[in-house]
C-alpha cells in the first residue's frame, strides 16, 4: 500500500493531484451527508457484524466444550470397561477425581447389562433418577436404554429432566457406549451436566468480562422441548427452566450460517438485534442478541465527532498536498539514486551490501544457500578504445536490460563497477546457479549491441561460488565470498573467456 501510495505522489502532476484531493473532499462531504442521514443504519451493520462473530467464537467454544466433554467420557469409559486401567475398588476415588473438571455434574458407569459399576455425582442421584432405577442401580428398566442397545447407538446428547426426588433438576446427558476392538458391547457412561453448571459458566463468562450490554442477552434453547438452559444478561432469573411455548417463535430463526433477525424477546418483551445458531446437530439453539436502545445510544455524538473529523481532515489534506507531493518526488529520486546505477538501472554497490547484510541474516537463520555470480565483459576495455566510451555505455544499458530477466524475481542484479556485475541467488542449488549463468553467457554471446550503425558483439566470464555457513556467522563473510567468485572468473578468463567456472573450494 505504502508503495501505491507513493507512485501516486511521484508519478501525477500537481494539477490532477488537486483535481483528485478536490473529489476526494467532495466525496468526504457526501459521507458526511450520508453518515448523518444513514448513521442508524451503519451502526446498526457494525452491531451485525459483532453479533455474528460472537456468536460463531461462542458457539466454536460451545462446540469445543462439548467435544473435551465426550472426550473425557471415552476416558473414563475406557478406563474403567476396556482397558481396566482403573478397578472397581479404584472406581470412585477415580471418578471424584473427574468430576473436578468442567462439564461433569455427575458420572454413572454400567455394565453391558445395564447394572451399575460405578456411580458419583456432585448432588444426590436420587434426586435426578426415577425411584425404581435408583433403588435398583440399573438401567435394565429404561425404555431409553433398551432403545439405545437395539439402535446399537454409540454416542447420544440430549435434553434431561429429573424424575427423581427434585423434578426442577434439569440439564443435558450425555451417553457413551464402550465396545471392545471385536465390536462386543461391554457397557457405557452417562455423563449428566445439570442446568445449574451451564448457569455458572455464563456468570464466569460475566466476571471475565464477556459483556452484551445493559439489555443484551446469550441464551441456550433445548428446540425439542422449548426450554431455555441457560441465560447470561439482561433479565436473568435464577430458576429452574421450563418449558415455554413462545420459545418456538424465537427457535424458528435458527439456523447454521449466523443470520441476523429483529425480534421482540418473549422472554422479556425487550426489541433486540441477534442470531440463532444450532448446536449439538440442531438439537439447541445459541441466541445471541443486543438491544436496539444499547446499540444506538451513541448516535448523536457519534454523528457530531464524524463532522468534526471530516472537516478537519480535508482541511489537513489541502494543506500537506504540496509538501507530500515534493517530500515524495524527492525521497524517490533521493532512493533511486543511493540504490541503483543510473546507466544500467541495476542495484549499485552499496544497495547490494546493504541487501546482502539482511538476506545473508535470513540465510542463516534458515540455513539457506546463497550463490554469487561475479561477471566481468570480457575486453571491454577494447570496446571503449573501438567505439568510444558512448559505445560502451550502449552495451552496458544492454546488459542492464538483459540481466533482470534471466534470474529469478528473488535474486539480485548489481552494477558492482565498471563493467563487473553481480548476482546474488538467495536459497538456489548449485545447478540452477549454473543454469542461470550459461543461460546470461549464451545470450551475451548472440546480443548485437547496434551503436553509430555498427554491431557490437561482446562476451562475458563468470566465476560461481556459494556462501559458506562459516562466512555467514562471519561480520565480512560477503568479502571472502565475493574474493572468492572473483578468483573463479579470474580462472574463467584464463581458461579463455566466455565461459563459467565453479570456485575450486567449494
Amino acid at each position: 500500500m505504502r508503495m501505491r501510495i507513493n507512485d501516486f505522489f511521484t508519478s501525477s502532476n500537481l494539477n490532477v493531484k488537486r483535481m483528485f484531493l478536490c473529489l476526494l473532499i467532495v466525496l468526504q462531504a457526501g459521507i458526511l451527508i450520508g453518515h448523518l442521514m444513514y448513521q442508524r443504519s451503519y451502526i446498526e451493520n457494525n452491531a451485525e457484524k459483532i453479533l455474528r462473530n460472537t456468536s460463531l467464537l461462542k458457539t466454536e467454544s460451545f462446540e469445543t466444550s462439548l467435544d473435551a466433554m465426550r472426550y473425557q467420557m471415552r476416558v473414563i469409559g475406557n478406563a474403567i470397561l476396556l482397558n481396566h486401567t482403573v478397578t472397581i475398588d479404584d472406581a470412585d476415588a477415580f471418578l471424584i477425581e473427574e468430576l473436578k473438571r468442567p462439564w461433569l455434574d455427575g458420572v454413572i458407569v454400567f455394565n453391558e447389562h445395564g447394572d451399575f459399576v460405578s456411580t458419583q455425582a456432585l448432588f444426590p442421584l436420587e434426586n435426578a433418577l426415577d425411584a425404581t432405577t435408583h433403588s435398583l442401580a440399573s438401567f435394565r428398566q429404561s425404555i431409553l436404554f433398551k432403545n439405545l442397545r437395539r439402535n446399537e447407538t454409540t454416542e447420544h446428547l440430549f435434553y434431561w429432566q429429573s424424575k427423581g426426588a427434585d423434578p426442577n433438576l434439569t440439564g443435558f446427558v450425555l451417553y457413551r457406549a464402550v465396545r471392545d476392538p471385536q465390536g462386543r458391547y461391554l457397557g457405557g457412561i452417562v455423563g449428566i451436566l445439570n442446568s445449574h453448571s451451564l448457569d455458572e459458566m455464563f456468570r464466569t463468562m460475566e466476571r471475565e468480562g464477556f459483556e452484551l450490554g445493559p439489555e443484551g442477552a446469550m441464551a441456550v434453547f433445548d428446540r425439542d422441548n422449548a426450554v431455555q438452559l441457560a441465560r447470561m444478561g439482561a433479565n436473568t432469573v435464577k430458576e429452574a427452566p421450563h418449558s415455554n411455548p413462545q420459545l418456538t417463535y424465537l427457535l424458528e430463526f435458527a439456523n447454521d450460517s449466523a443470520l441476523v433477525h429483529h425480534y421482540t424477546s418473549p422472554v422479556d418483551g425487550i426489541p433486540r438485534i441477534g442470531v440463532f445458531i444450532n448446536l449439538n446437530d440442531r438439537k439447541w439453539v445459541l441466541a445471541v442478541g443486543l438491544s436496539e436502545s444499547d446499540i444506538f445510544h451513541g448516535w448523536y455524538f457519534q454523528a457530531l465527532w464524524t463532522v468534526i473529523a471530516i472537516i478537519v481532515i480535508s482541511i489537513t489534506q489541502w494543506l500537506l498536498l504540496h509538501y507530500i507531493h515534493t517530500n515524495a518526488l524527492q525521497r524517490q529520486r533521493l532512493d533511486r539514486e543511493a540504490r541503483y546505477d543510473l546507466l544500467t538501472g541495476l542495484a549499485n554497490r552499496r544497495y547490494f551490501f546493504e541487501w546482502a547484510r539482511d538476506t545473508c541474516n535470513i540465510a542463516k537463520r534458515h540455513r539457506r544457500p546463497l550463490w554469487l555470480l561475479s561477471m566481468d565483459l570480457d575486453f571491454f576495455k577494447k570496446i571503449n578504445d573501438v567505439y568510444g566510451h558512448d559505445g560502451g555505455d550502449a552495451v552496458l544499458k544492454v546488459v542492464g536490460d538483459i540481466i533482470p530477466v534471466m534470474i529469478r524475481s528473488s535474486d539480485l542484479a548489481v552494477r558492482f563497477g565498471g563493467e563487473e556485475f553481480i548476482v546474488a541467488m538467495p536459497d538456489a542449488i548449485q545447478e540452477s546457479a549454473c543454469e542461470i549463468a550459461e543461460r546470461i553467457r549464451t545470450r551475451f554471446e548472440s546480443e548485437k549491441v547496434l551503436f553509430n550503425g555498427q554491431a557490437i558483439k561482446f562476451t562475458v566470464s563468470i566465476g560461481i561460488t556459494q556462501m559458506t555457513q562459516a562466512e555467514l556467522d562471519m561480520e565480512n563473510g560477503m568479502q571472502m565470498t565475493l574474493a572468492r567468485a572473483d578468483k573463479a572468473l579470474y580462472d574463467a578468463k584464463r581458461k579463455g573467456r566466455n565461459c563459467y567456472m565453479l570456485a575450486n573450494d567449494l
